[in-house]
């Protein structure tokens, strides 16, 4: 589901640009579910890397946007990494 939510934050910042609003939204939000589960450290520790990660990650979209398949890939590439980093990070320890 948050691949999800981030694919259509990275739709918005396309449409509309400011890739840092929508990178604080974004891990606001994040922030904000977090903090239901888990304690105030890891909630915000959560909260600073999906916000580093969404501000790099939108800066990209709206850098490739002119071009269809940079685009796509940065698209689906970051998307698919967010998705699996954490995973193998998990399997690595």
């Amino acid at each position: 589901m948050g691949v999800l939510v981030l694919l259509g934050f990275a739709w918005l910042v396309n449409i509309y640009g400011r890739p840092v609003t929508f990178a604080l939204v974004y891990a606001g939000i994040t922030l904000g579910f977090s903090l239901l589960s888990s304690d105030l450290t890891a909630s915000v520790i959560s909260g600073l890397t999906n916000l580093l990660f969404a501000a790099i990650y939108f800066a990209l979209i709206e850098r490739y946007a002119g071009n269809l398949l940079a685009y796509l890939a940065t698209l689906f590439c970051g998307a698919l990494a967010w998705f699996l980093l954490p995973i193998w990070l998990l399997a690595q320890s």
